[in-house]
């Protein structure tokens, strides 16, 4: 994504400082992913409070988000069979 594209982005969601934070572009990011009717986030905290990733998807519906336990290699084989059947999966892995 060029400058010019990712200032037509912020400018459209009306992030407020002239240079957005970090945490904003994160958001902006899952926001335009979960656009897609075929995007998937699984993982620890996605759908509960308790790490600093469950606010990247502040504005994500609730029913997009699956929640995992803390069982790493189950929650990439399940992110890679969603992604086989056709679903985007995102997996977050809080660290």
């Amino acid at each position: 994504m060029g400058f010019a594209t990712s200032r037509l982005i912020i400018s459209a969601v009306k992030i407020p400082n002239a240079i957005p934070t970090t945490a904003q572009l994160l958001n902006l990011a899952m926001l335009t992913l979960a656009r897609q009717p075929t995007t998937i986030f699984i993982g620890q905290s996605v759908a509960y409070p308790g790490v600093a990733t469950y606010d990247s998807l502040d504005g994500v519906p609730m029913e997009r988000r699956v929640e995992w336990p803390v069982a790493e290699e189950l929650q990439t084989g399940a992110a890679c069979g969603l992604a086989i059947a056709g679903y985007l999966p995102i997996s977050i892995y809080p660290r």
